[in-house]
């Protein structure tokens, strides 16, 4: 299978880059217990787009922590790598960057995680980095936009 390398994020770009689509969404599940299933060994296994998320590397998890996606599409998977990693009852916060691909068409993507404390449950921010490589990112963001709300959409019914 065909290997595609990505070029890194850093922790900055989620905040300044026009590449960035990010979801708030308030879950009745407390904070930790949303970071749990969030960094757990089946991460993400409720979206639809995701049939396996698997860690790499050994525990325990935080910077520099590896793991493989494989998704809906067939064929599709990506290596991640975590760039940060907070945890703390007040705030649990982590990010991922891709290194590789098995499909073209994308020169960075990552995505960031966010789970605060409320006071009916916790509220989830997810933010996306995506950079395709192609000149098009401007015609692709309401399709990329609509994609992504399939994964919110996920998440709030399998936190429900």
């Amino acid at each position: 299978m065909p290997s595609f390398k990505l070029a890194p994020l850093v922790e900055s770009d989620f905040d300044t880059s026009d590449f960035v689509y990010t979801f708030s969404t308030p879950l009745p599940k407390d904070a930790a217990t949303v970071w749990a299933e969030l960094n757990g060994e089946s991460p993400l296994h409720w979206c639809k787009a995701i049939n396996k998320i698997g860690w790499t590397s050994p525990e325990p998890r935080g910077v520099g922590a590896t793991r493989t996606a494989k998704l809906a599409l067939p064929g599709a998977a990506v290596n991640e790598r975590f760039i940060v990693w907070e945890e703390s009852p007040e705030r649990y916060r982590n990010a991922f960057t891709v290194e590789t691909a098995t499909f073209p068409g994308t020169k960075r993507f990552g995505e960031l995680y966010e789970v605060v404390g409320t006071a009916t449950g916790s509220l989830f921010t997810w933010s996306f980095f995506i950079e395709p490589s192609l000149g098009l990112a401007r015609h692709l963001k309401p399709v990329i936009r609509r994609g992504l709300s399939g994964l919110i959409t996920d998440t709030q019914k399998h936190f429900a």
